[in-house]
Order: structure tokens, then C-alpha cells, then sequence
């Protein structure tokens, strides 16, 4: 690993993104590219691929908008009504990745886990209460969860995002991994302040001595 420290003697917290790290993507993709466009194109009467590809243009629109991770917001721009229903719909497609579990299971005992996350309050929230780890819910394996639009006003991960983790767990930079599935806001970012950092690609695109294609690959580095 480029970062050929013994990482196991210099971390205290073990830091995870959410979405594609922690919890696959089905449900989100269901909700923003399925539930959306389908109740836009049963209240405007149009065909599905009209709808989709307005709602698509009216995403790349506002993005940046403060509130443009938050499906609620989306539900009142639409009119499209309660996005609880849109939830229950789909809510069976919230998972976690088959070895996630026994990874958070075994790290917990000996590090501070913590989530950082751009996923707004309603999807993590939901999540982690519906995922569990044996009797507990997912939530109870994290010290803290830190959501960007939540906790900091930010829609992306950016470097005041990190410094400010940093501040609330009362640790150095390189006490820190954080490990996820964005090359740029969960590596190239986390690095510029010291930060040790993790690229998790699970479909194999990537190959190098700082990406690792699996979450058990952390357990020899961090469990040596």
C-alpha cells in the first residue's frame, strides 16, 4: 500500500462513506430515476421517457441548491406528494454489502468508527434504522454520523467538511482512514489534510496500491 505504514499502530478512527461503501445504491437509484419520474408522468399524463428526461433536466438544473440532496424537496417541487409513500415502495431495496457487517463487526472492538456522508438526514436516517447488525441497528456500530448538508451546510465532502471531523473527534489528520467509493471527495480530498484514505471500487475499474475492491481488505491492515 502507498500508504506502507503500519496503519493498525497509528489509527484511532476508522471513517466510512455511506452510499456504495456501507449500503448499495439500489434504493437511491429506485428513488431519484424511478419513483420520481413515474409520479411525474402519472400527474402530467406523459409517456415515462418524457418525464424522466424532465426530471433529469430540472436535477442538473438546481444543482447546487442548498436543499438538492433532499427528496422532500423534490416531492414539493413536483407536487408529487408524500415522498413517505415513495419510501415504503421501495424501502425493501435499502441493503447492505453482503461483507460489510462482519467488517464493522470486527473493527468495532478495537477503533472508532464514524460515517461521513453527503446523503441527507430523511436517507440516512432510514437506513441506518432499517439495516441492523445482529440486534442492534446499523446506527449503533458509528460513534457519529456526519452528514454534509445536515452538519455542515455543504452538499459535497470537501476539506472544511473533513478539518471539521477532525475538530469534533479530537484527533490528528493521520489518526484518521476514511474509506469510500468517490475517488475525489473520499480520497484526493481527506489526503490535502493528512487524512489516510481508502478508494473502495467494486467493480474492478481501478487498480493501484491505495484501492482496494472490497471491505475486507481492511481487516488485514487494520487487524494485522
Amino acid at each position: 500500500m502507498a500508504q506502507d505504514m503500519t496503519l493498525a499502530g497509528q489509527i484511532k478512527v476508522v471513517s466510512f462513506d455511506l452510499d456504495g461503501t456501507l449500503v448499495e445504491e439500489a434504493f437511491d437509484n429506485a428513488i431519484w430515476f424511478e419513483e420520481i419520474p413515474q409520479r411525474y408522468a402519472a400527474k402530467h399524463a406523459l409517456p415515462l421517457s418524457q418525464a424522466t428526461e424532465r426530471v433529469l433536466a430540472e436535477y442538473r438544473a438546481l444543482r447546487g441548491h442548498p436543499r438538492w440532496t433532499d427528496m422532500g424537496f423534490w416531492f414539493e417541487r413536483f407536487a408529487l406528494g408524500d415522498w413517505r409513500d415513495a419510501v415504503a415502495a421501495r424501502r425493501h431495496l435499502i441493503r447492505l454489502y453482503p461483507e460489510a457487517a462482519e467488517v464493522l463487526r470486527a473493527l468495532s472492538s478495537r477503533y472508532r468508527l464514524v460515517i461521513v456522508t453527503q446523503a441527507e438526514r430523511k436517507f440516512h436516517e432510514l437506513k441506518l434504522r432499517t439495516l441492523r447488525l445482529g440486534e442492534q441497528e446499523l446506527r449503533a456500530a458509528f460513534e457519529a454520523v456526519f452528514a454534509t448538508p445536515d452538519h455542515f451546510g455543504r452538499l459535497a465532502k470537501d476539506r472544511e467538511v473533513y478539518r471539521e471531523v477532525l475538530r469534533r473527534l479530537g484527533i490528528a489528520p493521520h489518526e484518521m482512514l476514511h474509506v469510500g467509493d468517490h475517488s475525489e471527495y473520499d480520497v484526493a480530498v481527506p489526503r490535502t489534510l493528512g487524512i489516510h484514505a481508502l478508494h473502495l471500487d467494486r467493480r474492478g475499474m481501478c487498480q493501484g496500491p491505495d484501492v482496494i475492491h472490497d471491505l475486507r481488505a481492511l481487516l488485514p491492515l487494520l487487524l494485522p
